[in-house]
C-alpha cells in the first residue's frame, strides 16, 4: 500500500546569496550562487534569534490508501516497489507487488542471528507462530499503475499476461522486474533503467548481485558478467538494502546496507553501511556510517536507510525498527558529505496509523521524491509485522511535504569558508568541511541521554564502541577494513 502525504514544514529552504566584504576572502568563501539552501543543520546558520528548528512530521494524503488491491490478480498484500517521477511525460510510475494470502498457525521455529568470535552463527529459536508453507513460495505477481496528480492512480490494461483467459489487466510479466533507479548519468538509452538482485547460496555459503538494464522499466536485459559480486565462500553481511543509484556530490553508484547481514554485527543490532561503485558493478566494501545511540529507544534498530541528494544535501529517511514492538516508521537524518548524518529528530517523520488502521504497525517508507514544491513520500502501509499478525492487510499510500517559513525570528546567516578535512580512519577518503563520522548521530552539544531523568539531561558519553565501529567498520565475520573505494574482494 502507499500513501502520500505533504508535510508543510520538513526543512526550511532559503534563496541567498553572499557578497565578500573584502577581496581576499572572495576565494575561501563557499559559492551558493542561487542555489536552495536547507536550514536542517547549522552549516549556513551563524545563530538563531526567537527561533529553533523544529520537524513537522508528514501529512497523509486523506484518501490513504492511494492504491488498494481491488482486482483479482492483487491478493490481500500490495506493496510499493519502486515509485519515479517521469518529467518527459509529467507522469508518476509506479511498480507493485501483490500475492496471496499469507497465512500463520500457532507452533514453529524462526532462524535468529547470533555474533561469535568466529563470525555469525543462525540457529533456529521457538516460535509462538510461524508462516504455513514455505515463505519463499508465497506467489508474487509484479504489476504497473501511473497518476497525474500523484494521488489518482491508474492501472493501465498492458496487455502483456493472460489472467483467468485475459490479458485485460496491469500484470507485468514472470521473471519481470521494477526498477532500481532510473540513471541520469546514463549515456546509453539501453541502460537508462537499471535493477539489482541480491541471491544467495547455502552450500558453500555464499551472497551474489545481478545486475540487470532496461530502456523502458519493462523489457530487461541481464548484464554479462553477472554476478556482479560472489562471497562464496563467506556468507556475505549485505542485509536489506537500498540502492540511491547516482549520487550526484559524490559522483558514485552508492548503496546503504543494513549491515552484518541482520543483528549479527558485534553490537547486536542492525546498523547502517554504505558501499560505492564507479560503474554499478565493482562495489567497495560497506562502511559503517550509523548506529543506534544513547538517544534512541533501546529496541531501537536501522531497518532501511532510504537517501536522495536535494540540492547539494543528503536526505535520508532511516526506518526504525522497534524489535520489541515490533513497530516500523521513517525518521529523518540529513548529511553534507555523505558519511556523516545527523539526527536530530528522533520522531517519525511518518507516524503509524491508529490501532487497527490499514498502517498501524508498518510503515515502509520511499526515498521522498521531490516535485510540484512537494516532497512525496510514497510507503507500504501493514497492520501486521510477523507471522502471528499475518492476517492483516498491506497497502500502497502516499504523503507530500512543503517547505515552510520561519515564522516570528530572525536567522542570521554564516559566512561559511571551505575547508577540508581528512577523516583520519580513513586516509583516503577526503570529506569537505567535515571531521570524522560520530557515533552520535547528532550535534554533541545537543546529545542528550534518553536514561536521563527528565529524557533531556547532561550529554552523555560518546560510545566509545560504537565510535570505533564506524571508523573501522566490521567485514565478514569481524574482520576490519571497509575502506570507501576499495572494491568488493580486495584485501
Amino acid at each position: 500500500m502507499k500513501t502520500h502525504f505533504w508535510t508543510r514544514t520538513l526543512c526550511l529552504l532559503v534563496l541567498s546569496t553572499f557578497t565578500a566584504h573584502a577581496a581576499s576572502d572572495v576565494a575561501s568563501l563557499v559559492e551558493i550562487g542561487n542555489r536552495k539552501q536547507l536550514f536542517i543543520d547549522d552549516y549556513m546558520i551563524q545563530s538563531l534569534t526567537d527561533a529553533k528548528q523544529v520537524l513537522n512530521t508528514a501529512v497523509k494524503e486523506p484518501s490513504n490508501p492511494v492504491l488498494r488491491p481491488d482486482r483479482p490478480w492483487e491478493g490481500r498484500f500490495s506493496p510499493v516497489s519502486k515509485v519515479i517521477y517521469d518529467p518527459v511525460k509529467k507522469l508518476f510510475k509506479m511498480w507493485y507487488s501483490t500475492s496471496g494470502d499469507w497465512r500463520a498457525e500457532p507452533g514453529g521455529q524462526l532462524v535468529e542471528f547470533q555474533w561469535t568470535d568466529t563470525g555469525t552463527v543462525r540457529e533456529l529459536v521457538d516460535a509462538p507462530y510461524r508462516y504455513v508453507g514455505i515463505y519463499g513460495n508465497y506467489n508474487y505477481r509484479l504489476c504497473y499503475a501511473t497518476s497525474k496528480d500523484g494521488v489518482h492512480w491508474e492501472k493501465p490494461n498492458l496487455g502483456k499476461v493472460e489472467f483467468d483467459g485475459s490479458r485485460n489487466n496491469n500484470l507485468l510479466p514472470d521473471g519481470g522486474r521494477a526498477p532500481t533507479f532510473e540513471d541520469p548519468n546514463e549515456t546509453d538509452p539501453a541502460k537508462r533503467y537499471k535493477s539489482i538482485a541480491m541471491t544467495r547460496t547455502k552450500n558453500p555459503p555464499g551472497m551474489q548481485l545481478h545486475v540487470y538494464y532496461s530502456p523502458d522499466g519493462f523489457n530487461w536485459t541481464p548484464e554479462p558478467t553477472n554476478p556482479v559480486m560472489d562471497t562464496t565462500p563467506e556468507p556475505g553481511r549485505w542485509g536489506p538494502t537500498h540502492y540511491m543509484g547516482w549520487d550526484p556530490i559524490r559522483k558514485v553508484y552508492a548503496a546503504h546496507i543494513e549491515n552484518c547481514l541482520h543483528r549479527a554485527c558485534p553490537t547486536g543490532k542492525r546498523i547502517v553501511g554504505r558501499a560505492e561503485s564507479p560503474d554499478f558493478r565493482n562495489w567497495s566494501l560497506p562502511q559503517n556510517i550509523l548506529l543506534p545511540d544513547d538517544d534512541d529507544y533501546p529496541d531501537a534498530e536501522f531497518y532501511l536507510f532510504p537517501v536522495v541528494a536535494y540540492e547539494g544535501t543528503y536526505i535520508a529517511l532511516p526506518w526504525i525498527f522497534r524489535t520489541t514492538r515490533t513497530l516500523h516508521y521513517p525518521t529523518l537524518a540529513f548529511s553534507r558529505d555523505g558519511v556523516n548524518y545527523e539526527r536530530r529528530f528522533r520522531e517519525p517523520l511518518v507516524r503509524p496509523g491508529a490501532e487497527g488502521s490499514f498502517d498501524s504497525v508498518s510503515v515502509y517508507s520511499q526515498a521522498p521524491i521531490m516535485q510540484g514544491g512537494k516532497i512525496w513520500i510514497y510507503y507500504t502501509g501493514a497492520n501486521w509485522r510477523g507471522p502471528e499478525q499475518a492476517g492483516g492487510r498491506g497497502r500502497c499510500a502516499a504523503a507530500g511535504a512543503r517547505a515552510g517559513d520561519l515564522a516570528g525570528g530572525r536567522v542570521r546567516l554564516r559566512r561559511r569558508r571551505q575547508a577540508q578535512a581528512r577523516d583520519p580512519a580513513h586516509p583516503d577518503l577526503q570529506l569537505q568541511g567535515l571531521g570524522p563520522a560520530r557515533a552520535n548521530g547528532g550535534r554533541p552539544e545537543q546529545r542528550r541521554r534518553r536514561d536521563s531523568p527528565d529524557q533531556g539531561g547532561d550529554p552523555g558519553p560518546p560510545d566509545q564502541a560504537a565510535a570505533r565501529l564506524l571508523a573501522e567498520g566490521v567485514g565478514p565475520h569481524g574482520r576490519p577494513g571497509c575502506r570507501p573505494g576499495q572494491l568488493a574482494g580486495q584485501e
